[in-house]
């Protein structure tokens, strides 16, 4: 079970206080009822393959569902921060815990943010201390800035850099032995 689309932004929409129209206002009610045993159902899982993050907003949610979407039809289980709304704190802590079951981040963003940077540091945490966990990268922001990220000294860290979403994808695929030829 996912929200769709329109879900999601209703219930982020509702949460932040933001206007919902007429059709949001009628889907708020299934939306929370999906989004509450969406979030039982991802608290249950035993691990995830992907935890997929980035700079999401409202012009970029519907390349993360895409991408989860296309990355599901090759039998991986994929998390991202646009999958459910709950509080900060709660959403936090949540987050935290997917992310400790998590093989693999793919990080997709045009702008360095806190919140990537706060998951890439996790991951790399992670590998620090002997878990194999991988981390792919994909900045298709500014190229200056996508030059000076991996050129920063704890880009050793990152196992795969790109400014190319599909090149990101298919480096994932090749990490799970998915990839087609």
């Amino acid at each position: 079970m996912r929200l769709d689309i329109g879900e999601f932004l209703a219930l982020l929409k509702d949460s932040l206080g933001m206007y919902l129209s007429e059709y949001e206002k009628t889907i708020l009610p299934r939306a929370k009822e999906k989004n509450s045993k969406i979030v039982e159902e991802l608290r249950s899982a035993d691990n995830f393959d992907i935890y997929l993050t980035g700079h999401i907003d409202f012009e970029t949610v519907g390349m993360f569902y895409q991408i989860t979407k296309e990355l599901e039809s090759k039998g991986l289980s994929v998390y991202h921060p646009a999958m459910v709304v709950l509080p900060p704190k709660e959403k936090g802590v949540f987050e935290f815990e997917i992310e400790k079951k998590a093989k693999v981040l793919l990080v997709i963003t045009h702008t360095v943010s806190f919140g990537t940077s706060v998951d890439v540091g996790f991951f790399t945490h992670r590998k620090l201390i002997g878990e194999d966990v991988k981390i792919v990268y994909c900045f298709t922001g500014p190229p200056y800035e996508y030059e000076e990220l991996r050129r920063h000294p704890s880009s050793i860290y990152i196992d795969y850099f790109t400014d190319n979403i599909n090149d990101a994808i298919n480096k994932v695929l090749e990490f799970f032995g998915k990839k087609e030829d």
